[in-house]
C-alpha cells in the first residue's frame, strides 16, 4: 500500500486529525566536579505528596507544569552517554536511539542533578549536526576526553563501544552500562536466518551492567548470555523535544482542529525488519477497507508531504503491553480488533477530543523525562550500578585484559 488514504465517516463526513503534545523542558548543563547531597526526610515527604501523587496540571492543551519539587539525588555522579555524530549531518528523525540518548541526557542533568555529558565515538562536528540535534548548551567530548575525566558511569546507547573501550574505562574505574533499547532478540534471529553474518552487535561483552526496556525483558536470557552481564530493566523515556521542534517552526494549526474534511491515514514504518514493518498497519487498514469499503478513498502515492498529517497522539497501531490504555490499543496481531479500533477512531475521535487529550496527557506524562518516577528509578539504577562490585569473572576479564597498563 503506498501513500495515504483518506478515511471517510460512513454516512457522513469525518475531519482529519493531528494532535498536540507536551512542551517538553529544555536541556543544558556542563561538566563539573561530583557532589554528595543528602536528603533529608521533610524533603522526602514533600516530594511524595507534590510531585508522584498525580501529574502537573496542564498550562494549555498537551502541556504541563513541571513539578514543583524533586527529590536531589544522594549522589550526584559523573556520566556519560555514548552517541554517534556522523561526518555527513543525518536527520535526528531517522534513528530512535538517537532521540533516545537526548531523552536520557534530558533526565540525568534535569536541574543539574547530574553532572552529564554526551561522548561523539563517531567522527562528525557537533557544531556541524543538523539543526534538529538542538546541541546548544551540551558538552560534547571525544573518547579519549571521557577517558581523562574519569567519569563515573559512561551508558553506551546511541552508539556501540569497541571492547577496548569498555576494557579502558573499567580499568580506570568507570563503571559501564550498555542501555538495549531495541529488540535485539528478533534481530539477531533475523541475522541467523538471512546469513548476515557480519556485525558488531555482540562484538562488546563484558558491561558491568545492561538495561532494557520493560517490553524487552522477555529475552533477558538471551541478552545476559550474549553480552555476559546482568540484564536490569530500565524505565521507557519520551520527551517531546523533537516533536516540539518541529511544531514551533509551523506558522499555523500546530495541533489537531477538526476541520470536516475527510480524515487522512498514514503510514510510517520503514520496513527495515519485522519489528518495523508496516504490515499489520496495512492489514488494519485493508480489513477496514474491505468490511465498508465507502470508508476509505486511496490518495495518490505521488501526494505530496506537504499535506501529511503530523500523528502522535493516536496510537492506532500500539500492540505494546505498557500503553494498553492509551490510544486506540489492540492486542498482538489481532488485526481485526485493529481494525474495529480505527474504525471507532473515524467514528468518535472529533467527539471526544477534549477526554481523549486529557487521557493521552495522562499516558504520556507516565514516561516523561520530568517525572519524578522515573527520575527516582534512574537515580535507584545509577546507585545499584556504581556501588555494586564487579564479579570475580569480570574481575578475571579485565586481569587478561591487552588493555591492561
Amino acid at each position: 500500500m503506498t501513500g495515504a488514504a483518506h478515511a471517510q465517516n460512513p454516512g457522513a463526513g469525518a475531519p482529519s486529525y493531528e494532535h498536540a503534545m507536551p512542551k517538553g523542558s529544555t536541556i543544558s548543563g556542563a561538566f563539573s566536579t561530583a557532589t554528595n547531597r543528602q536528603d533529608t526526610g521533610d524533603d522526602k515527604q514533600q516530594s511524595t505528596d507534590d510531585a508522584t501523587a498525580k501529574p502537573p496540571q496542564p498550562r494549555a492543551p498537551g502541556m504541563w507544569d513541571e513539578p514543583e519539587h524533586v527529590d536531589p539525588p544522594t549522589q550526584s555522579y559523573n556520566i556519560g552517554i555514548c552517541l554517534s555524530i556522523p561526518a555527513k549531518a543525518t536527520s535526528m528523525y531517522t534513528n530512535g536511539a538517537k532521540q533516545a540518548t537526548f531523552f536520557l541526557y534530558e533526565l540525568l542533568s534535569y536541574r543539574d542533578r547530574h553532572n552529564v555529558v554526551l561522548i561523539n565515538l563517531d567522527s562528525g562536528d557537533p557544531a556541524e549536526a543538523a539543526p534538529e540535534w538542538q546541541l546548544d548548551g551540551i558538552q560534547v567530548v571525544r573518547f579519549d576526553d571521557a577517558l581523562a575525566m574519569r567519569l563515573d558511569v559512561v551508558i553506551e546507547l546511541g552508539m556501540q563501544l569497541g571492547q577496548g573501550q569498555v576494557d579502558r574505562l573499567q580499568l580506570a574505574g568507570t563503571k559501564v552500562a550498555a542501555y538495549r533499547s531495541g529488540n535485539n532478540f528478533i534481530m539477531t534471529m533475523e541475522n541467523m536466518i538471512y546469513n548476515r553474518s557480519v556485525s558488531t552487535m555482540f562484538s562488546t561483552v563484558g558491561y558491568d551492567v545492561l538495561w532494557t526496556l520493560p517490553s524487552f525483558n522477555r529475552s533477558n536470557a538471551f541478552l545476559n548470555l550474549i553480552y555476559q552481564s546482568d540484564v536490569k530493566v530500565a524505565p521507557y523515556l519520551w520527551s517531546p523535544r523533537f516533536f516540539s521542534f518541529v511544531t514551533d517552526q509551523l506558522p499555523e494549526r500546530k495541533f489537531y482542529e477538526p476541520t470536516g474534511e475527510p480524515k487522512r491515514i498514514a503510514i510510517f514504518e520503514p520496513n527495515l525488519n519485522v519489528v518495523k514493518t508496516a504490515t499489520m498497519p496495512m492489514v488494519i487498514a485493508e480489513l477496514l477497507f474491505r468490511w465498508g469499503a465507502s470508508a476509505l478513498q486511496f490518495m495518490p502515492s505521488y501526494i505530496s508531504v506537504d499535506t501529511v498529517t503530523i500523528t502522535i497522539n493516536i496510537n492506532i497501531t500500539s500492540p505494546h503491553d505498557c500503553c494498553q490504555d492509551c490510544g486506540y490499543y489492540y492486542e498482538g496481531d489481532d488485526g481485526y480488533m485493529g481494525r474495529d479500533k480505527l474504525r471507532e477512531a473515524i467514528l468518535t475521535h472529533d467527539s471526544n477530543l477534549d477526554a481523549y487529550n486529557a487521557k493521552a496527557r495522562e499516558c504520556v506524562w507516565r514516561y516523561t523525562p520530568v517525572n519524578p518516577d522515573n527520575i527516582y528509578e534512574w537515580d535507584r539504577l545509577l546507585d545499584e550500578l556504581v556501588t555494586s562490585p564487579r564479579t570475580p569473572e569480570q574481575q578475571e576479564r579485565l586481569a587478561r585484559s591487552p588493555h591492561r597498563t
